[in-house]
């Protein structure tokens, strides 16, 4: 297998670095009704990428503490970056990760972001190392060779980073969400953490399940899906669920598993997950990961023999944590029920409005902060955004910021991610002819 990983710096390198003239300002374009893009957002254009062929903008968010000191600080590699801080570039609807990135930094949680775009009709090649029955995928690695050795050099010598594995994360969804997956357990030299939200898992017959299966305990994870995304994906994503605990994942600890409850494949809802999973994600950064010999022996219990090994109740309950204070929230007692699951692990629920997520458990009082309201996107604009997916009723171009690609590559049918019938659209906007 590969490294990524390249060559060592030398120490006059990391002294303190001043941003490259190279990275401009993020010129947000002005149009009625796009919210402002919050903190410091930079642009570099045309970045190359002489493994896939073509050249991309590249946006960086830093953390508001950045032109106070001298400071390093992780980072985190985020897919779809068109689709991150900007409304006006998005497909349908901003994660608005600069709001998270602000909320967070109110908890002293910081993080330097890295916004890769898609490449439009390459996206699905680029997202899969695996090739599907018709032909799509296979440029996945390829993808995270310029991730590691193209972009993450620059990324580090022209920013204040904290460069080890152990501060280097990598974060998407759906096909995004694969590759993240992917990343993690194919690369452990150079990502430590990973979020998948709401993975296609199914890609190329389910290729991902060996890779994972065959893969030792590499780093923190977090996991999640929607429970209106449809049976199958839920059903595919409590299977990996099950491989990682099987593998020794501790729940709280390196691993955390969401359910959101009636959200749907797209961005509104991955945007209304974002800041927990930033959350767990970056805390404790200064800890390096786990080594997998500290789960072994838990492997064959799975999550259940997690929550034995810390002494829970004689009745595998958890005592409901209080609210973590924040920005205009003081910390009150949450409302919690049980889900009445037949099948190992039990669950909590928490109501955060009128949305519930369930997380496996335990849960500790700074992972329970991922049901703050503050933290999420309204019901209104969730709702709205929903609503300019049902209006967006062509197939997506090609964005004008990604150069052709090399023209030898795979044809792809476009950002489609998984079969449907002639006509039908999926959550998160897609079109099949």
């Amino acid at each position: 297998m590969r490294s990524l990983v390249p060559t060592a710096r030398r120490d006059s390198d990391v002294e303190s670095v001043p941003v490259s003239g190279d990275w401009q300002a993020y010129i947000q374009e002005s149009r009625y009704g796009v919210r402002p893009v919050v903190g410091t957002l930079k642009r570099r254009p045309a970045v190359a990428s002489p493994q896939l062929g073509n050249t991309r903008d590249i946006l960086v968010h830093l953390p508001a503490s950045y032109d106070q000191g001298d400071r390093r600080y992780p980072v985190v590699y985020m897919h779809d970056g068109q689709n991150l801080f900007d409304e006006a570039t998005s497909f349908a609807g901003a994660w608005r990760v600069d709001e998270a990135l602000a909320s967070l930094d109110c908890e002293g949680l910081e993080a330097i972001v890295v916004g890769i775009p898609n490449a439009g009709d390459q996206r699905c090649n680029e997202y899969s190392p695996f090739v599907d029955a018709q032909g799509r995928g296979g440029c996945g690695d390829a993808y995270l060779r310029f991730i590691g050795e193209t972009l993450k050099p620059l990324i580090d010598r022209d920013f204040r980073t904290l460069p080890d594995r152990a501060n280097t994360g990598i974060i998407g969804s759906s096909m995004g969400g694969l590759i993240s997956l992917y990343a993690l357990f194919r690369h452990p030299e150079v990502f430590g953490f990973a979020g998948s939200m709401s993975p296609s898992l199914w890609f190329a017959n389910r290729a991902i399940y060996p890779v994972v299966a065959a893969a030792p305990v590499v780093g923190r994870l977090y996991l999640d899906t929607g429970t209106a995304e449809g049976a199958g994906e839920l059903h595919d994503v409590r299977r990996l669920r099950a491989l990682l605990a099987r593998k020794g994942y501790l729940p709280g600890e390196d691993f955390l598993y969401v359910e959101d409850e009636g959200a749907g494949h797209n961005e509104a809802a991955w945007a209304y997950r974002l800041c927990g999973a930033l959350r767990f994600l970056v805390r404790d950064m200064a800890h390096p990961p786990r080594p997998a010999s500290l789960g072994e022996d838990l492997a064959a219990g799975g999550i259940a023999s997690a929550h034995a090994a810390r002494g829970r109740d004689g009745g595998g309950g958890i005592t409901p944590p209080t609210g973590v204070g924040q920005a205009g929230i003081s910390p009150r007692p949450r409302p919690w029920r049980t889900l009445a699951w037949p099948q190992p692990p039990r669950r909590q629920v928490a109501r955060a409005g009128s949305r519930a997520m369930t997380v496996a458990h335990p849960i500790h009082r700074h992972i329970a902060t991922i049901l703050t309201k503050r933290d999420l996107p309204s019901r209104a604009a969730a709702a709205a955004q929903t609503a300019r997916h049902d209006l967006r009723r062509s197939t997506p171009r090609r964005p004008a910021h990604i150069a052709a690609g090399d023209p030898g590559d795979r044809a792809s049918p476009g950002w489609f991610e998984e079969p449907m019938a002639a006509g039908s659209r999926r959550a998160g906007g897609d079109v099949l002819p």
